[in-house]
């Protein structure tokens, strides 16, 4: 739905509030890749504000970086990118977007996202809390569906896992429901809405592969 009543401007009145950004790709020809360099893609938010403005920055930075490890692959198999993509939600009064920017370094990619949600009302970065209410939570039940959300994403992965205790599975949901109370206390949490409407949150999972932790999105349903 378009939103008519609204005081901030586009940049490009002929464009959506968030489209594909047009940067210069100045890529080292190679055969050998995982992604062909058309698919490095990020976001553009098509608003004139300061929040905008300064989101952009950091999206441009995010290809750059992408391009630099595309093209370091010709001289150093070290890095392998993997991804560089963004999706994007554009409602009433939010836009919201993700870049997804994921390279390997060993035989698990590894994804870093960003996340920004604009107001289309002034312009500004919605916080978390006008974000969930804007979607209809509300303080009371939003702490309720988050956790629920964490735990049914875990159990996809601790499924695959057949030598995982329940006393360890216990021990794992709740250090990784305290990673996501630590990233709201701390206001670290990344958050956005992704292309189905549903409120989507970046919470660091703990289980035993690898590592043992990995930020993965979580959806709230």
């Amino acid at each position: 739905e378009e939103n008519t009543n609204t005081p901030i401007e586009k940049l490009n009145e002929n464009e959506d509030w968030i489209i594909e950004a047009q940067y210069e790709r100045n890529i080292v020809n190679h055969e050998k890749r995982l992604i062909g360099a058309d698919e490095i893609k990020v976001p553009y938010i098509n608003v004139n504000s300061e929040y905008a403005k300064k989101a952009n920055e950091e999206i441009k930075a995010t290809f750059d970086e992408a391009i630099r490890t595309y093209n370091n692959e010709v001289n150093d198999y070290a890095f392998t990118l993997d991804e560089c993509d963004y999706y994007k939600y554009i409602g009433k009064n939010l836009a919201s977007t993700i870049t997804v920017y994921s390279y390997h370094l060993t035989d698990v990619p590894k994804p870093n996202y960003k996340t920004y949600n604009i107001s289309l009302k002034t312009g500004k970065e919605m916080t978390y809390e006008e974000v969930y209410k804007e979607l209809g939570y509300n303080k009371d039940n939003i702490e309720q569906f988050a956790e629920k959300a964490i735990i049914s994403k875990l159990k996809e992965y601790i499924d695959k896992l057949d030598f995982v205790t329940e006393n360890e599975y216990k021990n794992y949901k709740n250090e990784s429901i305290n990673n996501y109370k630590k990233s709201l206390k701390d206001k670290t949490l990344q958050y956005f809405v992704n292309e189905d409407g549903k409120l989507s949150i970046i919470v660091k999972l703990i289980f035993p592969v690898g590592v043992g932790e990995f930020n993965k999105i979580v959806t709230i349903n």
